[in-house]
């Protein structure tokens, strides 16, 4: 009997705590009810409903959905703040990505197929490589094609320094100045930013989707 008092009371207890400290909401975005805390000014049940509420959606689901929030004036491209995995500034298409396909897009790009910038609608990305990224900038008529890798005359490295440098443990410092490069550009290699057309240890769409 007393144990069985306690436990009402127990409940009673928490159930009171809980309504001093939560409140129920109904989510601007979706129309859904959730639980908050009092003190927390959000108006939306998720990060997905939240970053709904900042596109421009009015042509419907097929049609551009357009970033409403900061734009960088140097890329044309939405920036977005919180990753669901890391807590950081991201492109918003990005991150639309991420949201929708609930993965992060790693070391792959995501591309748009109607290249409007600022569009985050999920039907209009796609991932790609570093290389398809580019072969895709080409022939939107967004990059003047370039020599690339050993052909340009200015290059300081070769396919076989490139390769190294992917296998290599050393670190990014010690390498650049072995191969007489900044370690930023040592970085971009080893992320596959930078001579992707050299495919060795980059990934693909297929081995980022398992």
């Amino acid at each position: 009997m007393v144990q069985a008092a306690f436990s009402v009371i127990s409940q009673i207890t928490e159930r009171g705590i809980k309504k001093m400290l939560y409140k129920q909401r109904i989510c601007a975005e979706c129309g859904k009810e959730f639980q908050v805390k009092i003190r927390n000014p959000t108006k939306f049940c998720s990060q997905l409903c939240y970053f709904l509420s900042r596109l421009d959606r009015s042509g419907g689901d097929d049609s551009c959905w357009l970033w409403k929030g900061y734009i960088n004036p140097q890329t044309g491209y939405g920036v977005a703040h919180g990753s669901p995995l890391r807590n950081r500034m991201m492109s918003a298409h990005r991150l639309s990505y991420h949201l929708h396909h609930g993965k992060d897009p790693g070391r792959l790009f995501v591309l748009h197929r109607c290249d409007v910038r600022t569009c985050v609608n999920p039907r209009h990305l796609f991932l790609g490589t570093a290389r398809q990224n580019w072969e895709d900038s080409i022939a939107k008529g967004r990059q003047v094609a370039v020599r690339i890798g050993e052909a340009n005359s200015r290059s300081k490295l070769t396919t076989e320094k490139v390769r190294e440098i992917r296998r290599s443990t050393a670190t990014s410092a010690e390498l650049a100045r072995r191969f007489g490069v900044s370690s930023v550009a040592v970085g971009l290699i080893r992320r596959g930013r930078s001579w992707a057309h050299v495919q060795d240890d980059l990934p693909t769409v297929d081995d980022r989707s398992h």
